[in-house]
């Protein structure tokens, strides 16, 4: 099961998710504020990660290319 990860705004990026081969961000409220959406795009362009959102509420927006709701079954 893949690990919990809790950033911090500013926070570095561990070594280990910036050198996965496959990376997928799996997120359930996250983005609670228009800067929250920011930083969540932000780590998702940086490490070429997918964004899956559990429907909860809106974290990444729905017309960004790493946002991969649709393609989850295949991510996960």
């Amino acid at each position: 099961r893949p690990e919990a990860l809790r950033l911090e705004a500013g926070a570095p990026v561990p070594g280990w998710l910036v050198a996965a081969e496959r990376p997928v961000i799996v997120v359930d409220r996250m983005a609670r504020t228009p800067e929250g959406m920011r930083l969540l795009v932000g780590l998702a362009e940086s490490l070429g990660a997918p964004v899956i959102d559990l429907a909860s509420r809106q974290n990444m927006p729905t017309m960004h290319p790493l946002y991969q709701n649709a393609q989850a079954a295949k991510l996960l």
